[in-house]
């Protein structure tokens, strides 16, 4: 298996540079939020043992400061040239290229591509293999002429961010293969995301919930020409229908839909096909995929209608989870099913609908935040001695995490301010607990110390 090579960068040209070359070399690149802490970068790097680190000069400091605490990294680098303390991206584009002359010897059904990390369907972030069979395959799922059908006219925004498996996919890398133009932008800015499809006459924007609520409900939009605009896709977290009715309104000669997925598919697994316009629907699986739904209580497939958990199968679906074998069982049954943790049903037509989620996971603006990280967390504070983490409705951004804290007999004078301002310093801004804390006697559980959810939930919204 070949060297792993962390990218800490924001969205940038050098990214899929980066990215390109470490796979063209044998590597295997993971992908790491650029926003993360210290701690959480250094969790990644010791997880996924790898041996060199891009980052940024915004975030070169956190990556120094984790540099004697991962035995596997060997160097350094910055993209930018004010930092004398590590090596610098520009100088391996020096190289004369004759490296990539040699032949690199490939196993695509066993050798990772690429490890993003994700918590699945419970408990702490873990590295996901997908392998360069998983990530062609996808490309090719995606490119169909019925699905995605990029042409060299179209002209894509790069709005999503590429260290999540979505934007580095189906923005970065399937342009790329389609010969298409793509507008980079660092991160979300109204004004300037408005100017830059305006501008570069952008034909396709992929976007999570939060950029479709902005599309809607923003007076700037009316400001700017976004006729060029022909499809927008959205994914990472549901759509509300409302929200994309809203969407054809303001685009009405353009395709609008939202696809369902997760990062261990690569990360597509549904997708309206063109010309459908199914609001509620997250559309139907993409060329090789399988799908059904089973009974969440005893495992029995169930027909057109039926309310279930969710089950896929494909070439897309990811190898497993790194030095994970009990998570990776967990989620991959024998016969090669992954177990999603989504509810949903489908009709007649092969149309996948999303109903509930029976998986912990919170997901806060298309990102991904792990119950289990933050409790793990919250127990670290000195005046705490139970806390658990749920996730809260919330239409603009999807979940908002709110925990539930039990402190310790004469620590009565911690405050929720203080848990914000502890997890504030050991996590990035979309782990905060934006849904609040609340202070109870006790967290509920079963007779084998699991938490019952359903029971905090049903605190936040009683019947």
């Amino acid at each position: 298996m070949g060297e792993c090579f962390c990218v800490y960068i924001p969205n940038s040209i050098d990214y899929v540079v980066a990215f390109l070359g470490i796979v063209s070399a044998g590597g295997i690149v993971t992908t790491a939020n650029p926003s993360y802490t210290a701690e959480e970068l250094q969790h990644q790097l010791n997880d996924s043992s790898a041996v060199y680190l891009l980052a940024a000069e915004s975030n070169i400091q956190k990556a120094m400061k984790v540099k004697q605490s991962v035995l596997s990294l060997k160097e350094i680098f910055v993209l930018g040239n004010d930092e004398e303390c590590c090596s610098r991206f520009s100088d391996l584009l020096e190289d004369d290229g004759s490296f990539f002359h040699k032949p690199v010897s490939v196993q695509p059904r066993e050798m990772p591509l690429v490890l993003p990390y994700s918590s699945g369907t419970t408990g702490l972030p873990k590295g996901v293999i997908l392998t360069h069979h998983n990530i062609i395959s996808i490309i090719h799922q995606m490119t169909h002429p019925d699905i995605f059908p990029l042409t060299t006219e179209d002209v894509v925004l790069g709005v999503l961010p590429f260290f999540h498996c979505f934007g580095l996919v189906l923005v970065s890398l399937c342009s790329v293969i389609r010969g298409c133009p793509v507008v980079v932008m660092s991160r979300f800015k109204p004004e300037l995301f408005l100017t830059a499809i305006q501008q570069y006459k952008v034909t396709v924007i992929l976007l999570a919930p939060p950029i479709a609520h902005f599309l809607v409900e923003s007076p700037l939009v009316d400001k700017y020409d976004l006729s060029s605009v022909t499809t927008i896709l959205s994914g990472a977290a549901a759509l509300h229908p409302q929200v994309a009715v809203k969407l054809q309104t303001k685009f009405p000669s353009a395709r609008i839909g939202q696809g369902y997925g997760m990062t261990e598919v690569s990360p597509v697994a549904c997708v309206p096909l063109v010309g459908q316009t199914l609001y509620e629907s997250v559309g139907v699986p993409v060329p090789a995929t399988r799908m059904k739904i089973v009974s969440i209580s005893g495992g029995a497939t169930l027909g057109p209608g039926e309310k279930g958990e969710i089950l896929i199968s494909g070439p897309q679906v990811m190898k497993g989870y790194l030095n994970n074998p009990e998570a990776t069982s967990l989620t991959i049954d024998e016969d090669g099913w992954l177990h999603t943790g989504d509810v949903g049903f489908y009709t007649e037509d092969k149309n996948f609908y999303l109903v509930d989620r029976i998986k912990e996971l919170i997901k806060y603006k298309g990102h991904q935040v792990a119950p289990a990280e933050l409790e793990l967390l919250l127990m670290k504070h000195p005046s705490i001695c139970d806390a658990a983490v749920v996730g809260v409705p919330d239409p603009r951004v999807g979940d908002l995490a709110r925990a539930f804290v039990v402190i310790k007999p004469s620590h009565d004078d911690i405050t929720p301010q203080c848990v914000q301002e502890f997890i504030a310093e050991h996590v990035a801004s979309y782990k905060h607990l934006h849904g609040g804390i609340e202070f109870v006697d006790h967290i509920p559980r079963n007779a084998s110390g699991k938490i019952l959810r359903r029971k905090l939930r049903a605190k936040i919204f009683p019947k």
